[in-house]
C-alpha cells in the first residue's frame, strides 16, 4: 500500500457531499432553578435548520465509532481510562482521558491521554523489584485535536432522514422532560421560600446533576437513534494527533564480543519516540466503518530491537564454554548479547487501514498496515502486517473490549500475535 494510494484515499473521502448536513453548534447550559420545566427548550430547533444536531449527539455518535478502533496505544480512546497490550512491540499501556470541555454541551475538540508504558516481553513488568526499578518503564503522552465531526442525512422523499430525526427528537424531549420533572417536583415548592444557603446549596447541586443526567441521555438516546435506525447517509471525522514517549528507566542490556570474552558490559539504552498521527474516519450505514492513520516518526533505536545481534541463553552460555558465568548470575539475567552495540536515532513513516463490516457483522472486518523505517547508519527496514480486529460492545453499542489478530512481517521475519485494547470507566462524551 503505498503512500500515495492512502493520500487519494485520505482525500476523496473528505470530498463526499449529500443533501443535508448535522455540524456542531453552540448549545448554552440551562438554569435549572429558574427554567426547571423547559430543560430541552433549547434542543428544539426548526426543521428548516441545517443544524439538527448538538454538540453532545455529535460526541456520543463519534466516541462510540472510535473507540471500537482502540487497540494499541497510539490510538485515539475517548473512555475516562484505557489499557492496550501489543505483542507488535512487546507493550502494555495503562493510562487516562482529560478532555478539554467545561459542559457536556461543548464540542469535544482536544483530549489528552496519559499513561504508564512497559516492556512485558518477558513476562508482566515490575515496577520495582528489589529496590530497583526495572527495565524500559516510561510516560506516554498524547495530545489529540478533532476536527468538526459531520453527519449527513437525506431532507426529501419518503425517506427523509432529517424529518425522521426531528419527529424521534420532538417525542424524546418530551419524554425525557416529563420523567425529570417527576423528579424535580418535591424540591419546587421549596425553591418558593427563602431558604439557609447550605439548604440552598444541595437543592442546587441536585439539580445541576439532574441536569447532566438527563443531558447524557438525551444525547445517548438521540445517537444510538441514529445509528441503531442506519438514519444517515455517512459520517466523517477527521484528528491528529501528536504522540510521545518519554522513559523513566533505561533498558540494560549484557554484552559480550564473543563467547569466549574474559566478562560482560553492560549497554545502557533510552528508548524515547515521538510521532504525528493525522486520522479519518468515514462511514455509510451499507458500506461499514473505515478508519485511516498515516504515522510519521522518529524514535531512538538499537541493534537489539532491530534483531542485528546474536542471542544465547544462560545454558547455552555455559554448555559452549562461556567464560563470565559469575556476572551474568549475578546480574539475574538470562539472555547474553554477542557482538558489538549501537543505538541509533531512525525515521518511520506507517499507514494503516482498518474496516468494519456493516449490519449486524459490524464487530469485526480487516486490518492492513505498512511501516517504512531508516536511519543514517546502514538500517533499513520495510514492515507488513495484515489482520482481523474484533470490537465486543455491550447491549447499548459502547465497545467493551477490542482485539486484532495479526500475521506480520517484521525486520524480515514472520510472526503472529494479537493487539488488546481496553476502555474502561465512562466514555469522555
Amino acid at each position: 500500500m503505498s503512500l500515495k494510494f492512502i493520500a487519494i484515499l485520505f482525500l476523496s473521502l473528505t470530498s463526499f457531499s449529500l443533501q443535508a448536513q448535522i455540524s456542531y453548534e453552540n448549545v448554552p447550559k440551562s438554569d435549572l432553578i429558574s427554567q426547571s420545566d423547559t430543560l430541552f427548550d433549547k434542543y428544539k430547533i426548526a426543521l428548516s435548520s441545517k443544524k439538527l444536531t448538538h454538540n453532545d449527539v455529535l460526541n456520543v455518535f463519534f466516541a462510540r465509532q472510535v473507540t471500537s478502533y482502540l487497540s494499541s496505544s497510539s490510538n485515539l480512546s475517548f473512555s475516562s481510562a484505557y489499557a492496550t497490550l501489543n505483542s507488535e512491540n512487546d507493550r502494555l499501556t495503562i493510562g487516562g482521558v482529560i478532555s478539554n470541555r467545561k459542559t457536556k454541551n461543548q464540542k469535544l475538540s482536544t483530549v489528552f491521554q496519559v499513561g504508564l508504558e512497559a516492556n512485558v516481553k518477558n513476562g508482566f513488568s515490575e515496577i520495582y523489584k528489589s529496590g530497583e526499578a526495572q527495565n524500559d518503564i516510561g510516560i506516554n503522552l498524547k495530545l489529540t485535536g478533532i476536527s468538526k465531526g459531520i453527519i449527513k442525512m437525506t431532507t426529501s422523499g419518503g425517506g427523509n432522514q432529517k424529518q425522521k430525526l426531528s419527529l424521534y427528537r420532538e417525542s424524546l424531549v418530551k419524554e425525557l422532560n416529563d420523567e425529570r420533572k417527576k423528579k424535580l417536583t418535591p424540591y419546587e415548592s421549596k425553591l418558593s421560600k427563602s431558604l439557609p444557603n447550605e439548604e440552598y446549596e444541595t437543592i442546587n447541586s441536585f439539580y445541576e446533576s439532574i441536569d447532566s443526567e438527563y443531558t447524557i441521555k438525551y444525547a445517548e438516546k438521540a445517537a444510538e437513534f441514529i445509528t441503531s435506525t442506519n438514519n444517515y447517509t455517512s459520517s466523517i471525522m477527521k484528528w491528529i494527533t501528536l504522540d510521545l514517549y518519554l522513559p523513566i528507566t533505561n533498558s540494560e542490556y549484557k554484552f559480550s564480543n564473543n563467547i569466549n570474552a574474559p566478562e560482560f558490559r553492560t549497554e545502557d539504552f533510552y528508548p524515547a519516540r515521538a510521532s504525528i498521527i493525522p486520522s479519518l474516519l468515514y462511514s455509510r450505514p451499507k458500506l461499514g466503518i473505515i478508519f485511516t492513520s498515516v504515522d510519521f516518526g522518529v524514535f531512538q533505536n538499537d541493534v537489539v530491537k532491530t534483531d542485528q545481534v546474536k542471542t544465547i541463553e544462560f545454558g547455552d552460555y555455559v554448555s559452549q564454554g562461556g567464560t563470565d558465568t559469575l556476572n551474568i548470575a549475578r546480574f539475574n539475567n538470562d539472555t547474553v548479547y554477542l557482538g558489538a552495540y549501537d543505538s541509533f536515532l531512525t525515521y518511520k513513516i506507517g499507514a494503516e487501514l482498518t474496516y468494519f463490516l456493516p449490519g449486524k457483522m459490524n464487530y469485526t472486518g480487516l486490518n492492513l498496515g505498512f511501516e517504512k523505517q531508516w536511519s543514517k547508519s546502514d538500517f533499513s527496514s520495510t514492515n507488513y502486517k495484515i489482520g482481523i480486529p474484533f470490537s465486543l460492545k455491550d447491549k447499548e453499542g459502547k465497545p467493551k473490549v477490542n482485539f486484532v489478530l495479526l500475521w506480520r512481517e517484521k525486520f524480515k521475519k514472520r510472526s503472529i500475535g494479537i493487539t488488546i485494547g481496553l476502555p474502561i470507566g465512562e466514555f469522555k462524551y
